[in-house]
């Protein structure tokens, strides 16, 4: 399916099939003065072009001169010595043991997706306007030479190779202010993708209100499924993720684009209560979240992890401190037995799931969320009953001040 299909955008659409690149026109501005030039890799079930000329590569390396140099570069869709350096080494190494062998066609990769080129006719008025960085590039006094060529020829054309075409598309339609080209809803994916063309060339303002209209519609569909749902399990009430997974990585990274303080305080509340380590964020690279924001989110959950081990750990010294007077003891029957099987049930807990002796920082494996839950499984004392009574009073009453404590350093979070 293509960028124009997904979209709803009319679009001028040729393809050649003897050509390795298909073309696909989006006139955003039919007489435009600003041609965008964007790649687009898509599935496709025809024959990848290198495998369609096995023979001829085959008879190449033999020796032929049948197909010279020129041949064998229109094969690979450009000029080279051998098609051995477009290979890998190993793959390269099994194509000669063939050759050697008389094999008469090669067993060469082929490739699930043809390039694409996509050609997006923009207003360099439009772009000067809504963006520092196209006004850096196209503006009368700029040196680049997408500028020199506006200007002295009144056209220019600007490759944008690393750019998402769909995403390109639906931005310039915005900003051209062609409104009924631009869908009433994205999804997460769309946004963020959006969000990283917004940052790249700080089109903020230009996308505000558009983004904003988006982000509100998808919250209200998030919060509507989780009323459905009967339940808001994985989620807060906002709709917001409240556990780590990709869908808060996007999150956090288009709350940050679009500044949604409250939202991506919410986020940074989330992550540090239940991030285990560090967020990382290498599966996004092409996510440009700030350093120093995965850095305070980092700092927030070690500080939380921290603040909870010191309850745990106060809890244990207020058993093993001695009782120098009556009274002092922590079972209502004053009974030092039970003060024991507490504190030993207690220690022995949190040794078991690696909580005793305390973890260092940066406490690598350990969130918050996760020791509540460990300690909230506690029995404490003799089968959770007083030794000298046997009610469920002494251990139960000191879990409970525990874990109230706990709430307390997550409220503060």
């Amino acid at each position: 399916m293509g960028v124009s299909s997904r979209l709803g955008i009319s679009t001028n659409t040729s393809t050649s099939h003897d050509d390795l690149l298909g073309t696909e026109f989006h006139d955003i501005v039919p007489d435009g003065d600003v041609t965008f030039v964007l790649r687009n890799s898509t599935p496709t079930e025809e024959k990848n072009p290198i495998a369609d000329n096995r023979a001829k590569i085959a008879t190449r390396m033999q020796g032929s001169n049948e197909y010279g140099q020129d041949a064998v570069g229109s094969i690979f869709g450009e000029e080279t010595a051998s098609p051995l350096l477009l290979l890998g080494t190993s793959q390269a190494e099994s194509t000669v043991r063939q050759v050697e062998n008389g094999a008469t066609s090669l067993k060469l990769p082929i490739s699930s997706t043809t390039l694409r080129e996509i050609r997006v006719r923009v207003s360099s008025h439009h772009l000067i306007n809504a963006s520092r960085v196209f006004r850096a590039m196209l503006s009368e006094d700029s040196r680049f030479i997408e500028s020199r060529r506006l200007h002295c020829e009144g056209y220019s054309e600007v490759p944008l190779p690393e750019d998402d075409p769909e995403v390109m598309v639906l931005v310039m339609s915005v900003i051209h202010l062609r409104s009924k080209e631009i869908p009433r809803t994205v999804n997460l994916d769309m946004l963020s993708r959006i969000a990283i063309a917004v940052d790249k060339y700080e089109l903020h303002e230009a996308l505000w209100f558009m983004a904003h209209t988006w982000i509100e519609r998808l919250m209200r569909e998030m919060e509507g499924d989780a009323s459905r749902r009967g339940n808001t399990v994985g989620r807060t009430v906002e709709g917001l993720p409240k556990v780590v997974n990709d869908e808060l990585i996007k999150w956090v990274f288009v709350a940050s684009v679009f500044e949604l303080k409250d939202v991506l305080k919410s986020l940074e509340t989330t992550a540090a209560g239940s991030a285990r380590t560090r967020l990382d964020i290498q599966e996004f690279p092409q996510l440009p979240i700030p350093g120093e924001l995965i850095d305070s989110i980092e700092c927030r959950r070690q500080a939380l992890v921290e603040q909870t081990l010191e309850v745990l750990q106060s809890t244990i010294q207020a058993y093993i401190r001695p009782a120098r007077h009556q009274g002092e003891l922590h079972c209502f029957q004053q009974r030092e037995l039970c003060d024991l099987a507490v504190l030993g049930s207690l220690v022995k807990g949190a040794a078991n799931h690696g909580l005793y002796p305390l973890p260092p920082k940066p406490y690598e494996g350990f969130s918050v969320h996760d020791i509540v839950e460990v300690l909230s499984t506690f029995v404490l004392g003799a089968g959770g009953k007083c030794v000298a009574s046997g009610f469920a009073t002494c251990g139960g009453s000191t879990l409970a001040k525990m874990l109230a404590e706990v709430d307390q350093v997550r409220m503060r979070r």
